[in-house]
């Protein structure tokens, strides 16, 4: 008789329910990574969002549409170049400050609705986070041009030298947070 080599059926059904118990397990482990990623994608947004309106603000950089009814020598455009991201409505905003420095925020207008939003003509980008961002957060961050340097407001007060970095806290749909801290230099660190 000749003896012939292979797998057994109780060897072949072990391995088969091997590899169904690693496949349920890494199911369950493809949401938690994908809210994990939306979380870091959304920080990393608002971090470039900061830093571009921070760069925009220092070189004095102004939209082209922002008070485009005035001659380009009227010192009031200048304000164009003071730049911002709000954190309203469920949106992030970059925003090109046209008011009064000394109010430190976006314009608004009214579109009839009740609702107030930034001035459309004088908004850079906006887009919708993924994650949630925390109740308590900053509204606004404005960068308010100061030559050489810039000057940092958040929601209209000035942030002084000395003062505690503002925190901007998001949270995944699993739970998880990251936190930006944004300090009077327009530095950040994410934790």
């Amino acid at each position: 008789m000749k003896k012939c080599s292979g797998f057994s059926l109780v060897e072949s059904m072990v391995v088969v329910s091997m590899i169904s118990i690693l496949t349920v397990m890494s199911l369950k482990a493809i949401p938690a990574l994908r809210s994990h990623q939306e979380l870091v994608t959304d920080t990393e947004k608002i971090r470039a969002l900061l830093l571009d309106a921070r760069q925009r603000t220092s070189n004095q950089v102004r939209p082209e549409n922002c008070l485009s009814h005035l001659p380009v020598e009227d010192l009031r455009r200048a304000a164009c170049s003071d730049t911002g991201v709000a954190l309203q409505w469920g949106e992030i905003i970059e925003f090109a400050n046209t008011e009064d420095s000394a109010e430190g925020g976006p314009k608004y207008d009214w579109d009839g609705d009740d609702i107030q939003r930034p001035a459309k003509d004088y908004v850079l980008t906006r887009s919708k986070p993924v994650t949630r961002i925390k109740p308590g957060n900053p509204q606004s961050l404005l960068f308010i041009g100061n030559p050489p340097s810039t000057v940092l407001y958040i929601d209209g007060t000035e942030v002084l030298a000395g003062d505690d970095p503002t925190k901007i806290i998001l949270t995944a749909s699993n739970g998880s947070t990251r936190t930006i801290s944004v300090y009077s230099s327009g530095t950040m660190d994410i934790e």
